[in-house]
């Protein structure tokens, strides 16, 4: 699956993810090429009242100049990072406010 992710700051994370082991429906773990390299996983259980779901993310950022700059500019990236995902959510809670 191929991603572009953003954030405030003027960059695009270009990315792939392939499902390498999956569980269905309990757990999937993937792995990442492109501007992340890495792993990842989601995990799902059944809950009171819903269903838990947990996200592990295991990125390394490879993209030319980022990559250089995140010694330099770690808390701004962090603010960025902050900043996307807090979109996210606030995406995902309105798509599951609809159904």
């Amino acid at each position: 699956m191929k991603i572009v992710s953003r954030g405030f700051l003027p960059y695009l994370l270009r990315w792939e993810a392939e499902i390498v082991d999956a569980e269905a429906p309990r757990h999937f773990t993937f792995t990442m090429k492109g501007d992340f390299v890495g792993s990842g996983s989601w995990s799902f259980e059944p809950g009171e009242g819903g269903t838990s779901a947990v996200f592990e993310f295991r990125p390394r950022v490879e993209k030319p100049g980022v990559k250089q700059l995140s010694p330099i500019l770690k808390p701004l990236f962090r603010w960025n990072h902050r900043w996307a995902m807090e979109r996210g959510e606030r995406g995902v809670n309105a798509l599951f406010a609809r159904s």
